[in-house]
């Protein structure tokens, strides 16, 4: 199938074999409680999402006269 020199020549391509370091991006240490804060955040988001969507009943009945109740 593939050649050795194949596949060499397409990890080099992707840049997987090169081993210097570039100083395009630096490295900015956050604080913990930061990291935490978003973590939670986003814990909190996504199940926010996932009651929304597994959760919460929907409302039978005729919306316009306003009688719609909730299943139980």
């Amino acid at each position: 199938m593939f050649s050795k020199s194949i596949f060499w020549v397409s990890l080099a391509g992707f840049g997987l074999t090169e081993t210097s370091h570039t100083s395009q991006f630096r490295y900015i240490e956050q604080p913990v409680w930061l990291k935490i804060g978003v973590a939670i955040a986003g814990f909190a988001l996504i199940a926010l999402e996932l009651w929304w969507f597994f959760l919460s009943k929907p409302i039978i009945g005729d919306r316009e006269q306003g009688t719609g109740n909730r299943d139980k």
